[in-house]
């Protein structure tokens, strides 16, 4: 069997690639790294699948990822449900008034980040910014401060790009060094085997993709909602305001 399984692979060492390294006993640190590309590939759709399941009926409702779908087919039907949805545009965000002038609102809210109860509390141009946690694409809640004869709170969700760009890199950086080694291991331990592995491994690979950010993207927006609504309840007992 060992002398087999030599000249199996010196008969096809060479003849697969990654980056300019070859395949075969002596290139474990090439080997490695392409499997670790394949597998955070792979990894990268199921655990969106996993991640983004919910019923249809609660697709609207921020609850934790529902874990009985324990299979990939029951997951991917999950998802595709979601995705096709149709879509409701998000009602606006409250807007409040207050008879504190701008300063004394950046006081108060200072002193709320200072405490520890304002997550991520900061001063930007036209008022300040704050945490709107989300999973898995965080998001800013902006403040727009309007003085007046009563000052004026305006606020918006923005998505931070961190995570969004990272989900496309790595998709992108990942499928074909994932072609390579499938391709060379099935050709290594299947002597039958003859079509080009691309062929099923691209659509399997990208296909669930799309899906997966768009119920990412909706996931992350309810979220982000929901903190962004708690965090204006908020302001608006710190500052004594109306809404408006």
């Amino acid at each position: 069997m060992t002398t087999r399984w030599a000249s199996s692979t010196n008969a096809r060492r060479g003849s697969v690639r990654f980056s300019g390294l070859m395949w075969g006993t002596g290139n474990t640190p090439g080997l490695a790294a392409a499997a670790a590309l394949t597998y955070l590939n792979i990894g990268m759709v199921l655990a969106a699948v996993d991640t983004f399941t919910q019923p249809r009926s609660e697709r609207h409702a921020v609850v934790a990822p529902d874990k009985s779908c324990t299979t990939l087919a029951s997951r991917t039907d999950v998802l595709w449900r979601m995705s096709a949805a149709p879509e409701q545009g998000p009602a606006p965000l409250p807007r409040l008034e207050t008879s504190l002038s701008p300063e004394q609102v950046f006081d108060r809210l200072s002193t709320l980040a200072r405490a520890g109860k304002f997550a991520g509390y900061r001063r930007t141009p036209h008022g300040f910014a704050a945490d709107a946690y989300a999973v898995p694409f965080e998001k800013d809640l902006l403040a727009t401060v309007t003085p007046g004869e009563r000052t004026r709170l305006t606020f918006a969700l923005r998505t931070r790009r961190r995570i969004p760009v990272a989900f496309w890199v790595i998709a992108a950086l990942t499928v074909w060094p994932g072609v390579w080694l499938t391709d060379s291991m099935l050709r290594l331990y299947i002597s039958a085997y003859r079509i080009e592995t691309w062929w099923w491994y691209i659509p399997l690979s990208v296909l669930p993709l799309p899906w997966a950010w768009r119920v990412a993207v909706r996931k992350s927006a309810l979220a982000a909602r929901a903190a962004a609504e708690e965090s204006i309840a908020q302001i608006e007992r710190e500052l004594a305001a109306s809404r408006v």
